[in-house]
């Protein structure tokens, strides 16, 4: 996969620390596919991902009728930047992936992403080992992947938008997660896009190489001992070195 760039995305350095935290089911299918999966925008939570601000669209409504615009206008002209190129988000044709940035595991992330599971795992890696597996994944539908921290925010000025700083700006109450977003943009066939041999509507796999995405693997503090002989088996099974496990810090059983 080719790592695109942009000036309106902050890429931390190569050596910081990032994790992924997910079920045991999940870390399975990333072992035994060796890829990253990459969920459509439309499909995540948060109805507020990669969508332009209300309080944006607020100040445009506000300068409309100082600009003179009738109620009706006001309206009209907002819609058309909401969904014209320039203003849209294109959040339907936006294929996520998401990792958290922190030197140290997350007690918060293992509780929201293993759910009422207890089996699960965190990976460890680093901005530059991530940015190495896409490359050396081979992934036989090769397209342009982003990286971008996510900046916690309610506001965007005009002159800040930009599907980039759509994509990479969430609400300020997420800022706990401390995001780095793996995305991939799609776009519609008026724009010069193309189709894509996969169904974006729902997602894709993306290959990558194991040995270079996983530093550590952690099992989750709140696991059954029999997890980690799971992990050893997946972990053997693929190849990788056993040494690269690790039990969580966490004591909360």
């Amino acid at each position: 996969m080719n790592i695109g760039k942009s000036d309106a995305l902050i890429v931390p350095n190569g050596n910081s620390s990032v994790w992924r935290y997910m079920d045991l089911d999940k870390f399975t299918r990333l072992i035994q596919d060796r890829s990253l999966y990459f969920c459509n925008a439309k499909r995540l939570s948060d109805q507020y991902e990669v969508t332009i601000p209300d309080s944006t669209v607020q100040v445009w409504r506000k300068q409309l009728t100082g600009q003179g615009y009738s109620p009706e206008e006001v309206e009209l002209e907002i819609s058309i930047r909401l969904n014209g190129w320039q203003y849209g988000s294109m959040k339907d044709l936006t294929l996520i992936n998401c990792w958290s940035i922190s030197p140290h595991e997350s007690y918060a992330l293992w509780k929201i992403y293993l759910g009422n599971k207890p089996e699960g795992v965190a990976i460890r890696s680093t901005v530059g080992r991530l940015r190495t597996a896409l490359r050396k994944g081979k992934d036989p539908h090769p397209e342009t992947l982003y990286m971008g921290q996510v900046r916690y925010r309610n506001h965007l000025k005009s002159d800040e938008l930009s599907r980039f700083s759509i994509v990479t700006t969430k609400k300020t109450f997420y800022k706990f997660e401390e995001e780095l977003r793996l995305f991939i943009l799609n776009y519609p066939l008026s724009e010069g896009g193309s189709i894509p041999p996969y169904d974006f509507t729902s997602g894709r796999n993306v290959n990558i190489d194991l040995e270079h995405l996983i530093q550590r693997v952690y099992v989750s503090p709140f696991a059954a001992d029999v997890v980690r002989k799971q992990v050893e088996n997946l972990l053997t099974s693929a190849r990788l070195p056993l040494e690269v496990i690790r039990d969580s810090e966490i004591r909360d059983k």
